[in-house]
């Protein structure tokens, strides 16, 4: 259909098929009228995100910190909201853990609302190292002091990185005691160059907060590595 030419007035409508024009006077133009927004075009996220669901199982990446040498621990800041209600249990996993010092002792600490603890707060339930020399088995029931160790031997020989994982189960609960059970491998121990593995089960005693933080950190030097986040559903 062709635009009229004559007796046009300001304002004037004019229609091509689903499209409206309206006439402009001071500058002798059709203009385009701007169409609605079609809702079968729009993406409503709100309402895909309440539609999903989670299987149970499911695990999903929360975050990521990475240590380059600058401090003396990495860690998930107690204030950063990083450990969500929603799951049901957490894992970390520590990649290239490595110190600036050889002989470095590697422990781990949690944290609340208030701040990371440093209280005799955490009890080791029992622990088995091995390495090429032989192997140990670890007592029970053995209140740590301050901290929980968990690994003797970071060095700064990148060969001789430490990797970690740790599985945290009643991180939300205000009802139950924190239970942790975390492997780790490589490393030196006591300065023999060798490699060094661990597995240990660890109790925080803390039954009426839920676990807001955690950090790795050594008793020297300053620490390198990766630690990752995960939630499961």
């Amino acid at each position: 259909m062709a635009f009229p030419q004559t007796s046009l007035t300001n304002n004037q409508v004019h229609k091509e098929g689903n499209r409206a024009f309206v006439y402009d006077s001071a500058l002798g133009v059709w203009d385009q009228v701007r169409e609605t927004d079609r809702t079968e075009n729009k993406i409503q996220t709100q309402l895909i995100h309440e539609q999903l669901s989670f299987r149970d199982g499911q695990i999903e990446h929360i975050a990521t910190v990475v240590g380059g040498g600058t401090a003396v621990n990495i860690e998930f800041p107690y204030n950063g909201g990083y450990f969500d209600g929603n799951y049901s249990r957490f894992k970390v996993i520590g990649e290239h853990f490595r110190a600036s010092l050889n002989d470095t002792h590697l422990y781990l600490r949690l944290a609340d609302t208030t701040g990371f603890w440093t209280s005799s707060n955490y009890t080791r339930t029992g622990y088995m190292s091995t390495h090429d020399s032989g192997s140990t088995v670890g007592p029970g029931n053995s209140t740590a002091n301050n901290d929980v160790f968990f690994h003797n031997g970071a060095s700064s020989d990148a060969e001789k990185t430490v990797y970690i994982e740790i599985d945290i189960y009643n991180a939300q609960d205000t009802n139950h005691n924190k239970v942790l059970y975390l492997k780790a491998g490589g490393g030196r121990q006591n300065g023999a160059n060798n490699l060094h593995g661990a597995s240990i089960w660890v109790m925080w005693n803390n039954s009426s907060t839920a676990l807001t933080g955690l950090k790795i950190y050594g008793n020297q030097g300053l620490l390198y590595g990766t630690l990752k986040l995960y939630g499961i559903r």
